[in-house]
């Protein structure tokens, strides 16, 4: 009986538990179904108030099974744009969002609550634009959405966000960082509808990459994070409290804080890890170091402490600053089992990059040593600035560099040698104000070997013996000695012995003796090969004073030996292409060095040379030095528009409210040919063919000279057009977009047609010559400004001359057509003109043209005004009628010569002149 009760009982309880069990399973099916039309129409209303951007997805279903046991409403194939400028791209893309929806909301209350967001299989694109617009703005402003809530609105109410096995990439052009993150995983916690909150956060991170300025930072780190963060959403602040990450093996503890400002961030980051092992570290390195860890052998103890403070505004040049220190105690590196492990590896540097501008930058390294068994190296520096830097520096060293290599295992390359050094050093470099570091010290090298991967041979028997002292801290007080240096390269010594003292007024003492192929050691250091063969061979001996070479002290000054190069490629700021030596030998004798047959190149010219040069030490020494010479030069052929400046202008810019923009003609071109100011060169210059700016000048010849970055043309001459030319000139650059210059032209005989054809400046000058033809001479001055494409600035142009025309036939001229008209003569429609000067000058775009007469067909026209170069008309003329011009008919001529205006009077207004701004 009392087990048949007890029966009763427990089935009565399984009962009770089977039709509970029942209810809520059938609830759980029942309340998706039920309330699915108004959780849909909720949501869509949503996104329709709340989103500027366009959403799309391919079905909607709510379940409580997607995230068992919150009820969700789920999106799939979901697609959402970003904001402007990126409207049409994608900002994030999923295979499935849900959104957990709080049950109780659906039963009491008139709104829909949503307080859980899920993302599976996502892709989030973050993209800023250089001026710093984001895709991720696509919520619509309070106002904008206000307008459209009404009693029945959907609530986001935020406890919880979870993304699932999702990839994130950012792209910030206006800060130039980009980082991916694949195969990212994180969960959220927190009351995320509070102002202020507390956000509990895992991430878990597969493959991180980091990018700075198109340099990799981290590259496939795995990263495992535990944070808290303080979310301040009206300030858009968050303070981060306690983070710790874990990249690869090494443990890091990052906290801090960031603020989102309208223009840019202000941010203050503390990421340090303390009393790590130093393999850790090496495990969140690029990847180049894991392959290289996996063989080496690394112990010791790593602190490292980065920090980034201050704001980053990219409109205002505005940056924070950046501290990074690193120490290495009791460090030991062995790779690949060297029976010469680095010991006793110490390290202590600390860098600050204030406002992140490398101009500004200090490095302290109060430590940096290690031993070999008995070999040394001790040092500590530290450097401040880079213009003008501050050095403090104690380096000692006896070291096999051999052991050092394979111990640390660099790669590719083979180094040898005994190294031994002691220097100190202390003070300013400040090359303007001549000062140098308190110096004190040696460096020695024995049986040096250097191979690479980029040549098959080695340099050998390399030795370098040097001593460098300065005691007051000045370029006068330094010296240097090279006793010797030498090496052999593809079987051929090369020596250099040296000794340099009082680098104001430099007194050398040089010997130099070899044979070297510049491509080949080229090709030792670098992959990329030059397009030179480059080969020099010196026999020189080198004795003397800076001062005394400059001022003609020759007697004091032994200089001697030869000097061969062969396809040497010289560049110059100055020039856009490289000077080529194909072929030359200097012989040097004192302060000269001469050259015969010297061949080079540059572009399409071709050059041959003879002559010499003077003070070329002092040249090459120094950035005062004059370099002097006189020398012949024969051309087959010279590219002038090769030599034109591609240099940018450096201005300095102020900027005010009222500054208008300028114009795209003043920073276009190419820039003009730019003189070096520290050439005293006299050239006899004989080329059969010269291109230069659409011009072909054939049989040129000329007295060029170059003196303070002007250039000076006597005697030059040269056939265009097929006529003779004969100029003096003068030229001087006076920025890189900017030259002046003057010159005197006298043409005897040219064709009016070819000129007009085949001369570009001709027909902007001269455009009525397009309807005439036949017999002109030219004597002509003119002076003014190129601009940066080496074209005449015409409001600059000033000068005056004669064109003497003979037997020249007018065809079709609207002028003369106009005349013809006015006065009912067709004889004055084509015009034959013989034996007449007519005098011109020109300034601020007009050219005056002085009275001059011609007689044809019985009339005797007299024609003088101003016309402008950009064809407008003020004429006067008088046409006598036959037979001897005795009675005439006053004329003016106005308009354009497109569209000449003639009428019978004497009355005319004058043309506007147009000076040049620029003067």
């Amino acid at each position: 009986m009392q087990k048949s009760k007890s029966r009763s009982i427990v089935f009565k309880i399984a009962k009770y538990f089977g039709i509970t069990f029942a209810v809520i399973l059938g609830l759980l099916f029942l309340t998706p179904i039920v309330f699915e039309d108004q959780i849909k129409e909720q949501i869509k209303k949503t996104a329709n108030e709340r989103l500027s951007a366009e959403l799309n997805y391919s079905d909607v279903s709510v379940s409580f099974f997607r995230h068992f046991p919150s009820l969700t409403l789920t999106l799939d194939n979901l697609s959402l744009n970003g904001s402007a400028p990126y409207k049409n791209e994608k900002f994030i893309t999923a295979k499935e969002v849900s959104f957990g929806i709080n049950v109780a909301s659906l039963i009491f209350s008139k709104s829909v609550k949503i307080d859980q967001i899920y993302l599976s299989d996502s892709f989030i694109n973050v993209k800023v634009n250089p001026n710093g617009e984001a895709n991720y703005n696509i919520y619509k402003s309070q106002e904008q959405a206000s307008k459209a809530k009404d009693s029945s609105d959907t609530a986001l109410k935020l406890e919880r966000i979870e993304i699932l096995n999702s990839k994130i990439i950012y792209d910030d052009k206006s800060t130039k960082v980009h980082f991916d993150a694949f195969g990212f995983n994180y969960l959220g916690k927190g009351d995320l509808n509070k102002a202020v909150f507390d956000l509990y956060s895992k991430a878990k991170i597969e493959k991180l990459n980091i990018v700075y300025e198109d340099e990799p930072y981290l590259m496939n780190k795995k990263i495992d994070a535990d944070l808290i963060t303080k979310v301040n959403i009206n300030s858009l602040s968050f303070f981060f409290q306690q983070n710790n990450l874990k990249i690869n093996q090494l443990l890091v503890d990052f906290k801090g804080k960031f603020d989102i400002l309208k223009d840019g961030y202000n941010m203050d980051f503390v990421i340090k890890s303390d009393n790590s092992k130093l393999y850790d570290v090496f495990t969140a390195f690029p990847p180049k170091y894991i392959t290289w860890l996996a063989q080496t052998e690394l112990k010791g103890n790593t602190n490292l402490l980065f920090t980034l403070k201050g704001k980053y505004i990219t409109s205002q040049n505005i940056a924070p600053d950046l501290n990074l220190d690193v120490k290495i105690n009791d460090g030991f590196v062995n790779y690949n089992k060297s029976p010469f492990p680095v010991s006793n590896l110490n390290l202590n540097i600390k860098t600050k990059v204030p406002s992140l501008n490398p101009d500004l930058v200090i490095v302290d390294a109060q430590n940096l040593s290690l031993n070999i068994n008995q070999d040394y190296l001790k040092s500590k520096f530290s450097v401040k600035g880079v213009n003008t830097p501050d050095i403090n520096g104690d380096f000692k060293a006896k070291i096999d560099l051999e052991k050092l290599t394979k111990a640390l295992g660099i790669p590719d390359i083979q180094l040898k040698g005994n190294l031994v050094s002691d220097i100190k050093t202390n003070g300013i470099f400040d090359q303007k104000n001549k000062r140098f570091p308190v110096t004190n010290g040696t460096i020695n090298l024995e049986n040096g070997y250097l191979k690479t991967p980029y040549y098959p041979n080695p340099i050998t028997k390399i030795t370098v013996k040097s001593k460098i002292e300065n005691q007051k801290g000045t370029f006068q007080d330094l010296k240097v000695s090279l006793k010797p240096t030498q090496f052999t390269f593809e079987g051929k010594p090369v020596f250099v012995e040296a000794d340099l003292s009082n680098f104001d007024d430099l007194t050398y003492d040089v010997k130099a003796k070899g044979e070297l192929d510049v491509n080949r050691i080229y090709k030792v250091f670098s992959q990329k090969g030059l397009d030179l063969d480059g080969f020099v061979k010196a026999d020189l001996v080198l004795k003397g004073k800076q001062s005394d070479a400059e001022k003609g002290n020759y007697s004091k000054l032994y200089n001697k030996g030869t000097l061969e190069l062969r396809n040497i490629g010289i560049a110059s700021e100055f020039l856009p292409k490289k000077f080529v030596i194909k072929e030359g030998i200097f012989k040097i004798n004192q302060d000269k060095m001469s050259f015969n047959n010297f061949l080079a190149a540059y572009g399409q010219s071709d050059f041959k040379m003879n002559g010499y040069l003077q003070n070329v030490i002092n040249y090459v020494t120094t950035n005062t030095g004059v370099l002097r010479g006189t020398f012949k030069v024969t051309s087959r052929y010279i590219n002038i528009d090769e030599f034109m400046s591609n240099a940018p202008e450096s201005k300095p810019v102020t900027k005010t409210q009222n500054s208008a923009p300028k114009k795209e003609t003043e920073t276009s071109g190419t820039g003009v040919i730019v003189i070096p100011t520290n050439l005293d060169l006299q050239l006899l210059a004989n080329a059969q063919k010269v291109n230069f700016d659409k011009l072909t000048l054939n049989s040129a010849v000329g007295n060029l000279k170059m003196n303070k970055g002007k250039l000076t043309m006597q005697n030059t001459g040269f056939d265009l057009i097929g006529c003779k030319v004969d100029m003096t000139a003068n030229y001087q650059a006076v920025t890189t977009k900017k030259a002046n210059f003057d010159y005197a032209i006298k043409a005897s005989d040219f064709d009016i047609k070819r000129a007009y054809n085949e001369i570009e400046v001709f027909r902007k000058m001269a455009s009525a010559a397009e309807k005439a033809q036949g017999i002109v001479s030219l004597d002509y001055k003119l002076k003014g400004r190129l601009n940066s494409n080496m074209e005449p600035v015409y409001p600059s142009l000033v000068g005056g001359g004669t064109l003497s025309v003979k037997d020249v036939k007018v065809r079709g001229l609207k002028m003369f057509n106009a005349v013809s008209k006015q006065t009912n003569s067709e004889s004055m429609k084509n015009p034959d003109v013989s034996k007449v000067d007519i005098k011109t000058t020109v300034k601020n775009n007009i050219i005056t043209v002085d009275r001059f007469k011609f007689k044809f067909a019985g009339f005797r026209p007299r024609i003088e005004g101003t016309t402008s170069l950009d064809g407008k008309l003020n004429l006067k003329m008088r046409l006598g009628l036959p037979p001897l011009g005795i009675f005439g008919i006053p004329l003016t001529v106005t308009g354009t010569q497109d569209n000449p205006k003639v009428k019978v009077g004497r009355k005319t207004e004058d043309l506007e002149e147009t000076k040049d701004t620029e003067e």
